[in-house]
């Protein structure tokens, strides 16, 4: 358990205060929480994946309903300054000094059960001993509860001259209904929202006394608080209530295969990295991309919520970079690969409005669209929809001459997560698809996770796979000892595509 130090709160402007404390409380589990769940990518170990995301997802609308509180009773929420960040190795923001450090490492049980659990600990949790407090502290929960109290306190005194203390722009309440539903992120303009709204976050945060699940009213799907929610990795079986009316660690399984997680070294730091290295630069767009992200729930908790579409993007941008620094060898470290650090990047270090090369159109641009050469529009969509998984977006259609005639035109998306990852536009400007088939010119690639798959699936749907020498999957390495798997594959019309497989390294 952590333990936070004992805070004074007689004034507003203390109160405000201590919820910009909560404000970065909430948002210091996240890159821990993250950095783990980034290990597991790709690692089989999807059960635990989907109980950490969960618990990140819970960490992030907790950040949001406290920056909302501090927006209601007149106070600005701040997200964009390096002090924002704890460091880690380190305690986390108002904590005493129990012992608790919290890193930056790769998933283990241990990690889970001695740091994870720790976080998150109630001040009884069920059938579990809490730690012994230090003098002058108090938990997560009590510290909310003063806050609760002290909202009750000074709203019941402002009252006595027609007043009140939620005197903050309405226009700054965020609600995101995209990610978090509108029964836990609303805008809050009264006592009860307020009140309302901390229950929701110590709730999903640490049950009751009575009950490790989430108040059905407090949660989108029935789940134990975050607490219980880690102890399922630690007992490898998920919390179920049983028939004698109590709870068991029985349900189904939460298993841990550690043999393909990465063995990211523990704490990593961008100025540990030479210049020069591969980490050193994914580790600079990872951390450009976090402070981005940082800056624009600034600004969305700052009277700009249109940001917030802005962040979600820079979430899953942060994803890529990881897996990135997670497949580079840690410099002069043998046996390591880098990670992420999660560190603010100085001002001068982030391109400025106005930098001549942001001004150019190549770098306002927001997606790319790939035109494809077809003969039969709607034999073409039927392969790249039915075979491929692309939908198409109708809003672009050209059904020329009512019967997809010359100069028709359809666009395809490929979605993942509810993100478009690639678009195709199919333009049909030829009479008969190409004879011979074309071996060269512009080829775009598929990144897989899995290539002798993708390979089966496409072999079974008879699609049309391009050998060399007799062999369908190829390979190379390139200069610095990074293997790429890929085959070719043709459209109805022979244009050629490439599968590619995720790059991995090899000594």
């Amino acid at each position: 358990m952590i333990f936070l130090k004992q805070i004074s709160i007689n004034t507003i402007e203390e109160l405000r205060t201590a919820i910009q404390t909560a404000i970065e409380l909430e948002h210091s589990t996240i890159p821990p929480y993250l950095t783990a769940n980034f290990t597991l990518s790709n690692t089989g170990n999807d059960a635990i994946s989907n109980v950490i995301s969960s618990v990140v997802g819970e960490e992030m609308l907790h950040l949001s309903i406290a920056c909302n509180l501090l927006n209601a009773i007149g106070g600005s929420p701040i997200l964009n300054q390096p002090e924002f960040i704890p460091k880690y190795p380190g305690p986390l923001p108002g904590g005493v000094d129990t012992g608790l450090i919290v890193p930056l490492e790769k998933f283990s049980v241990e990690l889970v059960s001695d740091v994870f659990m720790s976080i998150e600990e109630p001040e009884k949790p069920i059938h579990i001993n809490a730690l012994t407090g230090a003098e002058g502290s108090m938990t997560i929960g009590q510290f909310y509860q003063k806050i609760s109290e002290k909202l009750i306190f000074f709203e019941k005194e402002a009252e006595k001259s027609g007043q009140t203390i939620f005197t903050g722009d309405p226009d700054k309440q965020l609600i995101y209904p995209k990610f978090f539903p509108e029964k836990l992120l609303y805008p809050i303009k009264g006592l009860d929202a307020a009140l309302n709204a901390i229950t929701i976050i110590v709730d999903q945060g640490e049950g009751t006394g009575t009950d490790p699940f989430v108040n059905p009213d407090d949660s989108a799907v029935e789940e134990p608080a975050h607490y219980y929610r880690f102890q399922e990795i630690v007992k490898g079986k998920s919390l179920v209530r049983d028939s004698s009316g109590g709870y068991s660690y029985s349900g189904s399984p939460v298993a841990f295969d550690p043999k393909s997680v990465p063995n990211m070294k523990a704490n990593p730091k961008m100025a540990d990295f030479p210049v020069n290295s591969l980490a050193y630069q994914y580790s600079k767009l990872f951390n450009f991309t976090y402070t981005s992200l940082l800056n624009c729930l600034h600004l969305a908790f700052n009277g700009q919520p249109e940001k917030m579409d802005d962040a979600m993007g820079l979430m899953f941008s942060l994803r890529l970079y990881a897996g990135k620094l997670l497949a580079t060898p840690y410099p002069n470290c043998p046996g390591y690969v880098a990670g992420p650090s999660f560190e603010f990047v100085a001002n001068e270090e982030v391109p400025k409005e106005g930098n001549p090369f942001m001004e150019k159109a190549f770098f306002k641009a927001n997606s790319l669209v790939t035109k494809i050469s077809v003969s039969d529009i709607e034999k073409s969509k039927d392969f790249y929809v039915n075979l491929l998984g692309f939908t198409e977006d109708e809003r672009y259609r050209i059904n020329a001459g009512g019967n997809f005639g010359n100069e028709s035109y359809v666009q395809l998306n490929l979605l993942k997560g509810g993100q478009n990852i690639v678009t195709l536009g199919l333009y049909k400007d030829i009479s008969q698809p190409f004879a011979p088939a074309p071996q060269n010119g512009t080829v775009p690639s598929f990144i897989v996770e899995d290539i002798e798959t993708t390979l089966k699936i496409f072999q079974k749907e008879k699609i049309k796979i391009d050998s060399q020498d007799g062999q369908i999957i190829v390979s190379n390495t390139s200069d610095q000892g990074y293997v790429d798997r890929f085959f070719f594959f043709r459209d109805p019309d022979n244009n050629s595509f490439v599968i590619r497989e995720n790059m991995t390294y090899t000594n």
